[in-house]
């Protein structure tokens, strides 16, 4: 009797953790926490299509199928050309050559030139319900499919390119870096949402789970997407665009002579071209790190509820530059100022940040990754990213001594060495 008292009120308990609001719950037991997320969070449903979506996957497959050049030039040099033709001469062919989505340029090609024109059949790429859906909530945006990366933007095809170019070099490096942790290739496509508007990407922040305010760019877990801000809409930017134009305002007042005023046209026009190349950096930089964040996800390296800060933030800026593991040189410098100044955080409290809250944070998130990644290190600091993804709990009350049970080191050895690091940079 005893005992069926006991399971009763146990039963009692639980029951009662599991129906509380949600922010008196947050103060239960983990393990309350799993059963309630369990019970209350309804199985996930298999998407079915509508009629809806196929409408708009038709539309799709229509409008990728237009941008394709429906023939093609075939010439004696073994060289071929793709587009269309405008005109058929006894002695030259006049052909509108497609150079990428956005644009085409025309020429006649003599017909002793030209082995023959053949008809394209264009090959499309499967367009998924979640393509579509995704569409749907951006019914404005081009769609651009280049498996496994779809990706919705105003930016024309030419940047679409260089992203896209971007996205698979950094996905090939990711593979190749964490192959023995990836835990299979993406199913339902990599989505990026590229924004040319300041105004619709704060909207986009406000909307996700916990982005704070000023990023430039975030991987929403929930949406499995990753929305970036084209820098050059960015509001420091538009500050430089402002301050450019005051200071030829004002050296205007001042020069009388025709020259004098074209030589400042020409300054104005290389200090906007600078200041454009700069925001186009950034958003490369910004997409290489929230894209880091995507692949890990999406991948299966990390999971969500097993997060470290440091460690998603470190592998994140460990792939922030072309090369992976070169620190930028911002970050160097900062490490090397705060070592000089004695302000760098100790390995406890690296490890035991929830967020990663300033670039001094990111700079030694970085550091500690890239001793991590060094041959000593790497196959025990991998074992340990399998156990905390497969063994997902929250950050422990000593993080530095959970990492360093994987390691040849104890903690006090790893500060020393990490710092020693840290100051060789």
């Amino acid at each position: 009797m005893a005992m069926v008292l006991l399971a009763l009120l146990v039963v009692s308990v639980v029951s009662f953790w599991i129906v509380l609001p949600e922010p008196r719950a947050r103060h239960i037991p983990v393990a309350a926490q799993w059963i309630r997320r369990a019970v209350l969070s309804p199985p996930p449903e298999k998407p079915v299509w509508t009629p809806e979506d196929r409408a708009v996957q038709k539309q799709l497959e229509q409008r990728l199928a237009e941008r394709e050049p429906p023939q093609r030039l075939v010439l004696a040099d073994g060289r071929f050309m793709d587009g269309r033709v405008l005109e058929e001469r006894p002695d030259a062919v006049v052909f509108a050559e497609q150079l990428g989505h956005s644009g085409e340029v025309s020429m006649a090609i003599s017909r002793d030139r030209i082995v023959r024109i053949e008809d394209r059949s264009p090959c499309l790429p499967e367009i998924t319900l979640r393509d579509v859906r995704f569409h749907r909530a951006f019914p404005d945006k081009q769609i651009y499919i280049y498996p496994p990366f779809t990706i919705l933007t105003e930016e024309s095809f030419f940047a679409v390119e260089r992203i896209i170019q971007q996205q698979q070099t950094l996905y090939s490096q990711f593979a190749e870096q964490f192959k023995s942790l990836i835990s299979g290739p993406r199913p339902n496509g990599i989505q990026l949402l590229i924004l040319s508007d300041a105004d619709e990407f704060e909207l986009c922040r406000l909307m996700a789970d916990d982005v704070k305010k000023g990023a430039s760019g975030f991987y929403s877990i929930r949406e499995d997407r990753l929305i970036v801000l084209h820098q050059r809409d960015a509001q420091w930017v538009r500050d430089g665009y402002r301050q450019i134009a005051d200071a030829a305002a004002q050296q205007q007042e001042k020069i009388q002579s025709p020259r004098g005023l074209e030589l400042l046209r020409r300054w104005k026009k290389n200090a906007r071209a600078q200041l454009d190349a700069r925001a186009g950096a950034a958003t490369g930089n910004i997409l290489r790190h929230e894209g880091t964040h995507q692949l890990c996800y999406t991948l299966g390296v990390l999971r969500a509820e097993a997060a470290r800060d440091w460690v998603s933030e470190g592998i994140a800026t460990w792939f922030e530059t072309g090369r992976p593991g070169a620190a930028a040189e911002s970050r160097s410098l900062e490490l090397q100022e705060a070592a000089a100044r004695g302000t760098l955080l100790s390995l406890r409290q690296l490890t035991s940040l929830t967020q990663c809250s300033d670039s001094l944070h990111y700079a030694q998130a970085w550091a500690l990754t890239a001793l991590m990644m060094q041959p000593e290190y790497r196959a025990g600091f991998f074992v340990y990213l399998d156990q905390i993804r497969k063994n997902p709990v929250p950050l422990p009350s000593d993080p530095a001594d959970e990492l360093c049970r994987f390691l040849p080191v104890g903690p006090n050895e790893l500060e020393r060495r990490w710092v020693e690091f840290i100051r060789a940079q």
